[in-house]
């Protein structure tokens, strides 16, 4: 299978929304990949995936773990019901039947996640905390200190400018909503970012955005 994204030493993007839907093995179950690396379906991947409603992935099991976002709707497993915004963290051996009722759309990683705890937070529930630079907020998803890496939601206000960032670990970005401004050009909501170890850019938006973040996340791969 050729890979996808997968040189780490140079900035890659993708603009989900222009992609066509690929079919998963499990009938009314879709992808699109945005990052891949490994055999077809035992890889490292990142993608957006769609739950058609009343679709179902029969029990599988996880090695490397599990990184979930729901963007839309209720994703559903062994464990719960998920909606949208909320953010699932398994860790490697996990195993679980996954479903949605009403169809959902969620943002997830595969293989990238080395912690040993299951994390299920409803991210609608937790606080933002004023950031370093006006206009910057943010809600901490996870770290791992050990690896140096930490997942957040991050919220721009209007008119935002960051100076220009230093990611000496990397960064991967998707946008939730909004537009996003950078060095290599402007990102809409859906768009997948991931700047290599040692890079740098600025950061702008005109009208505000959301965004999923990650500093770090290439030590996991």
């Amino acid at each position: 299978m050729p890979q996808i994204n997968s040189d780490f030493n140079i900035f890659c993007s993708a603009r989900l929304n222009s992609m066509k839907w690929v079919p998963s093995p499990a009938p009314g179950i879709w992808r699109k990949r945005v990052y891949m690396d490994g055999p077809s379906e035992s890889c490292k991947v990142t993608s957006i995936v769609r739950y058609d409603a009343g679709a179902h992935f029969p029990p599988h099991d996880h090695p490397g773990g599990e990184e979930i976002l729901v963007l839309d709707g209720t994703f559903s497993d062994d464990g719960g019901n998920f909606s949208d915004g909320w953010h699932l963290l398994h860790p490697d051996g996990f195993r679980h039947q996954s479903y949605s009722e009403e169809g959902c759309l969620i943002l997830v990683k595969l293989r990238q996640y080395s912690g040993k705890e299951t994390v299920l937070q409803d991210t609608e529930k937790l606080e933002w905390v004023q950031g370093s630079t006006n206009g910057v907020t943010c809600k901490s998803l996870y770290r791992n200190e050990e690896l140096g890496i930490s997942t957040y939601l991050i919220h721009y206000a209007k008119d935002t400018t960051i100076p220009l960032q230093n990611y000496p670990e990397g960064k991967e970005i998707y946008v939730l909503n909004g537009t996003l401004v950078d060095s290599f050009g402007t990102h809409d909501s859906g768009s997948w970012l991931r700047y290599p170890t040692g890079s740098a850019s600025k950061l702008v938006t005109r009208n505000g955005c959301m965004l999923y973040v990650q500093n770090g996340g290439l030590q996991a791969l």
